[in-house]
């Protein structure tokens, strides 16, 4: 399911025309330009073409591909980095729109010295939540996909080593490239002057239109029916620009309600924690009680008795006085004195913290009270309450960055792979090498890497009683470890051996080792 977003966002979701304008706008802009670097989003792909970022955004919205400034935090996704491998370093030709529906083809190319020249093509489908990126070779066929689809599934189109084709056309018509939020809104009288206005739109890359209706804005190639008119823009600067205005309305809102929420729950947890040590102290408040009858049990001779009250005297009573005082059938009675003594001495330093900690609850049940009503009265703004309310609970913003933490390593899990049987795990950072070579492999392992470059580690989980994996197994594992290794090119030499002959390289960082007894597997990829 794709990430939720607001509505706001969602407005900006891109249709087909849109999506062919753009990409008419952004193959002016960028052929000819060299991929520098490629990495992922928690829901689409950043292309980095000298520092010009190219974002395709295929399932949280706003949906669709636009330039952005500056770079953004990169996501682990294990299309990214199969797609890097194979485009890094190759030339943007062009961004076609082939189909009748909202995918894109973007060419990319290679020449070598010896003239040939080398293609791939990223398609990217904006479907909704079956958004998609789809990495072909030159004959069209799949290679790679950011979803597969199920095998055995009726209507599967997406699988790997398949020629590539399209969801099933619905019009070639240039009134269907308009969504349907806009095309319900074009009247018979004005259909053929929106055709006509589509078309023209998706020839050239025509200076956008920043329209306006019912205080909600929008960017278009063409002008709309309905839409006031509030001039013209260029695409390539004005669409990320309008993106981040979106992004940012609301999000004062959205922090109010946030922080609004974490006081309550706050408010709510004091208060009960309140209640409960108050309730406490009620009943470490007379820690004397304990210590009259222990005294009292002392002056009586040592017994067991067999009821649950006894009767002593309380000498410290003028003049003194009989009491009765709660006894445990079973035990001596001087044995029982000793632990109301005990009672009392835990009363006495109970009920000191438990009055210290009273006295900090009330001033923090105070001061939840005064945010809360300086929220309430808008005397503060967000940013400043929520400072004031985490100064008041440092503990939890450091179980916070635990959190974080744990889930940092949860997402540094190596990739895994089935091949024939033996299940392959490869490592994608050092961090995630690291995991893999001293965490999760075992003795008999097989474990590999790239001779005498920095790359990925690879483990085969093997069966304790099994040497070798087959070679068909070991050539794929092999293959795996060049794929992975950005410096290692198309042809390398791979070092393997068992994973307790690797061991950590003195002084070396994560995922540096050193290695013995091993044997060399040559490595030369498929270009195709």
């Amino acid at each position: 399911m794709p990430p939720k977003t607001r509505p706001g966002l969602a407005r900006l979701n891109m249709d087909a025309l849109q999506l062919r304008a753009a990409s008419r706008c952004l193959q002016d802009a960028l052929a000819g330009s060299k991929l520098s670097g490629l990495w992922a989003l928690p829901a689409g792909l950043v292309l980095d073409f000298g520092g010009r970022f190219l974002r395709l955004q295929i399932q949280k919205a706003p949906l669709g591909l636009w330039l952005e400034s500056d770079a953004m935090p990169a996501d682990s996704h294990p299309f990214a980095g199969l797609a890097r491998s194979q485009l890094q370093g190759m030339f943007l030709v062009g961004i076609e729109a082939p189909f009748a529906d909202r995918i894109l083809r973007l060419v990319f190319e290679r020449r070598h010295l010896t003239g040939r020249a080398e293609r791939r093509a990223l398609v990217a489908e904006w479907l909704g939540s079956r958004g998609n990126l789809i990495l072909c070779d030159e004959a069209d066929q799949m290679r790679f996909a950011w979803r597969w689809d199920d095998l055995l599934a009726a209507e599967a189109r997406v699988l790997p080593q398949q020629g590539y084709r399209p969801p099933a056309r619905f019009s070639e018509d240039a009134l269907w490239y308009l969504a349907p939020r806009h095309r319900q809104h074009v009247r018979p009288d004005d259909e053929q002057q929106v055709r006509m206005d589509a078309e023209a739109a998706q020839r050239c890359c025509a200076p956008w239109r920043r329209l306006e209706r019912e205080d909600q804005q929008i960017l278009y190639p063409i002008l709309l029916p309905g839409w006031e008119h509030q001039g013209n823009a260029d695409f390539t600067r004005a669409w990320s620009t309008l993106v981040e205005q979106e992004a940012g309305t609301g999000l004062e809102t959205a922090q109010l309600d946030s922080l609004r929420q974490r006081l309550g729950n706050a408010l709510k947890r004091e208060r009960e924690t309140l209640t409960r040590v108050q309730a406490d102290l009620a009943r470490l408040s007379d820690p004397d009680l304990y210590r009259r009858w222990g005294q009292a049990l002392y002056t009586l001779p040592d017994a067991i008795p067999n009821t649950a009250q006894i009767e002593a005297l309380d000498y410290h009573a003028e003049p003194p006085e009989s009491m009765q005082i709660p006894v445990q059938a079973g035990r001596g009675l001087h044995e029982q004195a000793e632990h109301y003594f005990q009672m009392a001495r835990r009363a006495e330093r109970g009920a000191a913290q438990a009055q210290a900690r009273l006295e900090t609850l009330q001033a923090r049940v105070q001061a939840l009270d005064g945010l809360n009503d300086a929220l309430t009265k808008g005397q503060a703004g967000p940013d400043t309450l929520t400072a004031e309310l985490d100064a008041l609970y440092p503990a939890v913003a450091g179980k916070a960055a635990r959190n974080r933490s744990r889930q940092a390593e949860t997402a540094a899990e190596p990739l895994r792979l089935q091949m024939q049987g033996y299940e392959v795990l490869v490592g994608r950072s050092a961090q995630q090498n690291d995991l893999l070579t001293f965490k999760l492999a075992r003795p008999w392992d097989v474990w590999l890497h790239v001779q005498d470059l920095a790359g990925a580690h690879v483990v085969i989980r093997m069966p304790k009683q099994e040497k070798r994996p087959p070679d068909g197994v070991l050539a794929q594992a092999a293959a795996l470890a060049v794929r992975y290794s950005p410096r290692a090119g198309q042809a390398a030499e791979v070092d393997w051996t068992q994973a307790r002959f690797v061991t950590r390289k003195p002084g070396g960082g994560p995922g540096q080792v050193l290695y013995r007894q091993f044997k060399t597997w040559h490595v030369k990829l498929d270009r195709d």
